[in-house]
């Protein structure tokens, strides 16, 4: 659920790469991801924890001497889990230190750590100061996340050039999502290659264009030759989440077993929330 929700976004994902080191790993000795030794550690902090059966346990903020720094419900949401990670770096600032080579590389390149490091503001100015696509494609990146859409598409219509064009396209198709034009999105997303680094992403929202025009078998045949395809990442563990909740009767509320053969992935449970994406607009 982790790793198909809060820990697909790229703004989490981002900021645990700059000063988290996240693992996960099955409470359960017995189970498929079983680690004895992080287990120790857990209960030791978490005595509550020990049990065979015990409540769904909360992502954990920990130091490396085992102090619990922080927590957030399991079942969290991408907004929640952001917040959780930023109130720790706030109380906890030695853990929230640049490292040397953050300071020491090209603007662009301290742009995008400040970017991961959700300084949208500071990021957009350093970025805007290089002449340079990769730059005007990241400034187009951290106004979408704002919600500056025309300002955004300014910054995309400057790039020319084939070697950005996918990227160019997928970030036009994220404007459309969010404007909910599903029609032009699946039209900027449909000739993404199969070797392009973000073909993952631009497929799992290719089927999102497909389920928002209500043509689920569709969207459900995209996400399923994405998942059944591609190596796993985090678009393919979103991508199975909406493979499954798309297959559900409404309001059904999911079991989670860790067996569960109702994913595509096979060991992937959901329940707790719904996946956002398929709200319906």
């Amino acid at each position: 659920m982790l790793r198909a929700g809060p820990f697909s976004d790229e703004d989490v994902q981002a900021l645990a790469k700059l000063r988290f080191v996240p693992f996960y790993f099955d409470l359960s000795n017995a189970g498929a991801a079983a680690d004895k030794d992080a287990r120790a550690v857990v209960v030791k902090a978490r005595k509550n924890l020990r049990g065979m059966a015990v409540d769904t346990p909360p992502i954990l903020f920990m130091s490396a001497e085992g102090e619990v720094l922080g927590d957030v419900a399991n079942y969290a949401d991408t907004k929640a889990v952001l917040a959780a990670m930023q109130k720790v770096l706030q109380q906890h600032p030695q853990y929230d230190q640049p490292s040397p080579s953050e300071s020491e590389g090209t603007p662009l390149q301290r742009a995008l750590v400040l970017a991961g490091l959700q300084q949208f503001d500071d990021a957009l100015a350093l970025a805007t100061t290089v002449d340079e696509p990769a730059a005007r494609l990241l400034c187009a990146r951290l106004l979408r996340k704002q919600g500056k859409a025309a300002a955004a598409r300014e910054h995309l219509d400057k790039i020319t050039g084939a070697e950005l064009v996918h990227d160019v396209a997928i970030e036009r198709s994220l404007l459309a999502w969010h404007a909910g034009e599903f029609a032009a999105m699946a039209d900027l997303l449909r000739d993404v290659p199969s070797e392009h680094a973000r073909y993952s992403e631009a497929r799992y929202h290719f089927g999102l264009s497909w389920f928002h025009r209500d043509d689920t078998e569709q969207a459900r045949a995209v996400w399923k030759e994405l998942v059944t395809g591609r190596p796993q990442d985090r678009w393919v563990y979103r991508a199975d989440w909406a493979f499954v909740e798309s297959g559900s009767k409404p309001g059904n509320v999911r079991t989670f077993r860790s067996t569960d053969k109702a994913g595509l992935l096979g060991r992937i449970g959901y329940m707790g929330r719904n996946n956002p994406d398929l709200k319906r607009r």
